[in-house]
């Protein structure tokens, strides 16, 4: 096996968390009231740099899910997120 097809059978899990990072369906994150222009341009950094790193890993041949940590806390979110990897899961051909 070469390192692509490695690579192309490996599934690259990305955890974002709330804080500094915006969900898109979700809408922006909560927002500290004081120094309010900082935080607006780190968001909007992040978001971009998120993009970036997803397009560069799609590019690579990774095959790429990004799971937010909101997603997680409950049981009924959990099940909901595992069944949607594996729906994903079933559909991408990550044989080498």
């Amino acid at each position: 096996m070469t390192p692509q097809e490695l690579k192309n059978s490996i599934l690259q899990l990305a955890i974002q968390g709330k804080l500094v990072e915006q969900r898109p369906e979700e809408g922006a994150a909560t927002r500290p009231k004081s120094n309010c222009e900082f935080w607006n341009a780190k968001f909007r950094r992040n978001v971009c740099r998120d993009a970036e790193h997803e397009k560069a890993w799609a590019a690579d041949g990774w095959n790429l899910i990004v799971v937010w940590e909101c997603a997680l806390r409950t049981e009924r979110e959990r099940e909901k997120t595992f069944a949607f990897i594996l729906r994903h899961l079933a559909e991408w051909d990550m044989q080498p």
